[in-house]
């Protein structure tokens, strides 16, 4: 893995562990919340409004965990235990 790479994961795994990532999350997460039912959806745009955010809600939720993949993916994890 390239030094540059190496750089993009470490600075995507210390915001994962920052207060700030923390408090969005379980921001996000009660929003999900409340926008995961249908009841109250008017009409069709509404309902796809409410798809957009929750894909974009659930992919933010997971990002931890697909970068995760990826770094393993690149032979991270073997690099740490080679270190």
């Amino acid at each position: 893995m390239d030094a540059d790479l190496q750089k993009y994961y470490e600075n995507r795994f210390e915001l994962f562990n920052s207060k700030g990532w923390t408090d969005l999350i379980e921001d996000l997460k009660l929003r999900m919340d409340s926008i995961s039912s249908i009841k109250g959806v008017k009409d069709i745009e509404t309902l796809n409004l409410r798809k957009g955010e929750l894909d974009v809600i659930e992919w933010l939720v997971g990002l931890p965990e697909q970068t995760r993949n990826a770094y393993d993916g690149e032979g991270g994890y073997e690099k740490i235990r080679e270190d």
